[in-house]
């Protein structure tokens, strides 16, 4: 057991030095800037006493020249290149190693979380393919972090519709299995489309709200904006998936909230909302378009005691045991008696990847996860708070809004206080789709951050 175990910190620590040494080796870029002030007293007195955690471009020009410590005459924008790499990025871009190191951290938390989940079963090893995959993803965020994102949201439009055309070929092609089609297959790989068709939505979203001029929000505006985000979500539903078409709702509200959305929109359509759902409901059962299973699902959280234990309540029960079972740090004694060990616990390495975490982490393990996704998100927050243009601010605080909104949903159905709809947990669940989106939509993050500076 304990070799296990450091094993597993042994792939988080290693996912970890890896996410510091690929940002770290970054070049150094002018426009980058330090958290405190350099500590040289060759550096100009003006310069002292500049605060580094304002614009520099605002304070001082990066060409303005001064004597560094040898006497010889240098730019401003040089002179921390003239350090050693490492050093000069912990000097500008400490928060966005924090962030590398967090991404690491949560992804091989992840990895170890999926090995034990599969451990007997025929998914056995299946940690190895996450671990490429968080490969793959380490290598897309740079990649996407090194390119202008007003270019790509200059070309969201054909974004869209290339991953529109996906999504059209899996309603076509996919193989129905339990009911869906979502799944494409590409030789032996198998990926889900409706994971990659948010980025070119936020995208397509960020570009027209970010490109208004006026503050507040028109009729006119907002339905256009619907429009945009009713493409992919109308046909997500189609296949069904309707686990997948909620998370793209918290994309649109913040689109709207910060393009200054008007309060008596808000509370119109908090109105509508109020009337809309119940009357969808009755329909939806009178008309058979809500299943059994899904009306089910939604009475095991009402009425727990009503629903079949061993039929639709199953998964919400054995998820709520296993929790319970971590205790404070996690389980103790005989790792054989661990439900998802002995298999009582359905899809533990994707949708119940949190209360398998639970169980081998215990109180403390689930706090300090929760604590590296705040962090984490505040990062993101401060990125977009340091964006050069609303397009930019809207990127990233939309690509926030879905990953909070995934994290709760996830956390919510561990814990028994949400319906079980299929939402995986951001670079924790098992699965390639989920993990690279999740890489590619940080990467935009990273874009935005880099290019603060940039008019």
């Amino acid at each position: 057991m304990m070799r296990t175990l450091l094993r597993h910190l042994g792939v988080a620590a290693a996912l970890a030095l890896s996410a510091v040494v690929s940002v770290a080796a970054q070049p150094d870029a002018p426009g980058l800037r330090p958290e405190a002030g350099p500590p040289s007293s060759a550096m100009p007195a003006a310069l002292q006493h500049v605060r580094f955690d304002q614009k520099l471009d605002a304070q001082l020009p990066l060409d303005t020249t001064f004597r560094d410590e040898a006497g010889h005459q240098v730019q401003l924008g040089r002179y921390f290149g003239a350090r050693p790499v490492v050093l000069a990025f912990v000097y500008y871009e400490c928060p966005m190693l924090c962030t590398q190191i967090l991404n690491g951290l949560v992804s091989g938390l992840g990895v170890a979380m999926i090995n034990s989940a599969t451990q007997g079963t025929r998914l056995q090893g299946l940690w190895m393919g996450q671990l490429g995959a968080i490969g793959i993803g380490v290598l897309l965020l740079l990649v996407v972090a090194a390119t202008d994102y007003r270019r790509l949201a200059d070309r969201s439009p054909l974004l869209l519709g290339a991953t529109l055309v996906l999504l059209f070929a899996t309603l076509a092609l996919a193989p129905r299995i339990a009911g869906t089609r979502r799944w494409l297959s590409l030789g032996p790989v198998q990926f889900q489309p409706s994971e990659f068709v948010k980025i070119p939505t936020v995208l397509m979203l960020a570009k027209y709200f970010g490109s208004r001029k006026s503050t507040v929000l028109t009729i006119k505006e907002m339905m256009i904006g619907t429009a945009i985000f009713a493409g992919p979500v109308g046909l997500i539903m189609l296949e069904p998936d309707a686990g997948q078409a909620i998370t793209y709702f918290p994309i649109l509200a913040a689109m709207f909230f910060l393009s200054g959305v008007k309060v008596r929109y808000v509370i119109l359509a908090m109105v509508i909302a109020a009337v809309f759902i119940p009357a969808a409901w009755m329909v939806g059962v009178k008309t058979g378009k809500i299943k059994t299973y899904q009306q089910e699902r939604i009475n095991a959280i009402i009425d727990p005691d009503s629903v079949d234990p061993k039929g639709f309540g199953y998964h919400t029960i054995q998820s709520t045991i296993t929790v319970g079972k971590g205790g404070l740090a996690g389980i103790q004694g005989d790792p054989e008696t661990s439900q998802s060990v002995l298999k009582f616990l359905p899809e533990p390495h994707t949708d119940f990847i949190f209360a398998v975490t639970a169980e081998n982490t215990g109180f403390i393990g689930c706090v300090s996860l929760l604590l590296a996704y705040a962090l984490l998100l505040s990062r993101m927050i401060a990125g977009a708070r340091q964006a050069s243009d609303r397009a930019g601010m809207l990127v990233i605080m939309s690509i926030v809004c879905g990953m909070v909104f995934q994290i709760f949903m996830n956390v919510g159905m561990a814990l028994g206080v949400l319906p079980v709809i299929g939402v995986p947990l951001p670079l924790m669940s098992a699965g390639l789709s989920a993990i690279l989106s999740t890489f590619v939509a940080i990467g935009f993050v990273v874009s935005v951050k880099l290019r603060r500076f940039v008019n």
